[in-house]
């Protein structure tokens, strides 16, 4: 069982490989997601594995 603030990746992937996941994240959480709040919810959840995994606030915005 993947801990809940836990990335998908491998060491040595791009930043750019990690973007990708963010943006294919959120585009599923859009498509799972049956109402706006549950999405926002998603989303902040994203967002601090993001942080918690090392990201910067920019990279997490910017994405």
């Amino acid at each position: 069982m993947m801990q809940k603030y836990s990335l998908p990746y491998v060491v040595g992937h791009s930043k750019q490989a990690h973007s990708d996941w963010l943006r294919s994240a959120l585009i599923h959480a859009v498509c799972c997601s049956s109402s706006v709040d549950n999405f926002h919810l998603e989303r902040v959840t994203l967002e601090l594995t993001c942080l918690t995994n090392g990201y910067s606030l920019q990279f997490v915005e910017t994405q």
